[in-house]
């Protein structure tokens, strides 16, 4: 059986295959955001979502819960070296951002009362994570969705590096966080409904807005094949319009009106959730289309 591979790939228009690969723990069974680069473009960081397959493995269920952060130098394309490796403690971390400043990792996991981890790095050490659930940010369990619809499916940094959006892939909506003292989070506005299963997203260069692709699956618990999960429909994406001083978020794939700090306002297929800020920004509709 193959070992997990890191590619290195200096020209993807290219067809001549990869510049190197190195050995390094992660998945395909996971979403492609295992993976991300500092913003110098000097170290590579993943995560691991299943540890390495047993001999004889034919079946997801036989794979160990990763646990790992591995730290990758790729400042020489052709020689990339593994700087280190490290436990993170907590079983499942799916996906990982770098902060604009490079400072700190923005982990989602799959363990329950840990679903994101705030990680601290200086020049490629790694230091304590810091653990943030769910519920602390008010996202309370619903029992009809998937894990009770305390999962994130990805955590993604705002380009200002204060605000993280997390995508709650289970219950069809986007919560925005603000990053404080001591890695601490706390909510930023109301949940964002956006439509079903808003699995990845990625924030617009200026941060205005943060897009989601929805993928639609049937999460239902009695779909308990991968046949029956698959989507029967195009998936869709939402596009999600933040206030220029944080303090306004807007769906375009919603009309239901959120509960926030202050007043939101809202229109037919637009919806909007607002937090304090020392200014508000209009609120205008976005557009999602397939």
């Amino acid at each position: 059986m193959l070992p997990d591979r890191l590619s290195i790939i200096r020209d993807p228009l290219r067809a001549d295959g990869p510049t190197a690969e190195i050995t390094v723990s992660n998945t395909v069974l996971a979403t492609p955001h295992a993976l991300d680069l500092s913003p110098d473009g000097r170290t590579a960081y993943v995560v691991e979502t299943y540890g390495p397959a047993p001999a004889g493995a034919t079946l997801r269920s036989q794979l160990p819960l990763g646990s790992r952060l591995t730290v990758v130098d790729v400042r020489r394309p052709r020689a990339p070296r593994v700087l280190r490796q490290v436990d993170l403690g907590v079983a499942r971390p799916e996906t990982v951002s770098v902060s604009p400043d490079s400072r700190t990792l923005a982990i989602s996991t799959a363990t329950a009362g840990a679903e994101v981890l705030l990680v601290p790095v200086r020049r490629g050490r790694v230091g304590t994570p810091v653990a943030t659930s769910l519920s602390s940010l008010g996202i309370a369990p619903d029992p009809s969705r998937p894990a009770g619809g305390m999962g994130a499916s990805q955590v993604q940094w705002r380009p200002s590096g204060r605000v993280l959006a997390l995508n709650l892939y289970a219950r069809d909506q986007v919560q925005f966080a603000r990053v404080g003292r001591g890695l601490r989070l706390s909510a930023w506005g109301a949940p964002v409904t956006v439509a079903p299963d808003p699995i990845t997203g990625r924030f617009t260069p200026d941060g205005r807005h943060f897009l989601t692709t929805n993928w639609g699956r049937d999460l239902r618990p009695q779909a308990d094949t991968v046949e029956e999960r698959l989507p029967t429909r195009p998936g869709t994406v939402s596009a999600i319009r933040l206030g220029r001083w944080e303090s306004t978020s807007c769906s375009s794939t919603s009309s239901q009106r959120a509960s926030t700090p202050r007043a939101a306002s809202a229109a037919s297929k637009r919806i909007c959730a607002t937090a304090p800020s020392p200014r508000r920004a209009a609120a205008e509709p976005g557009r999602a289309g397939a």
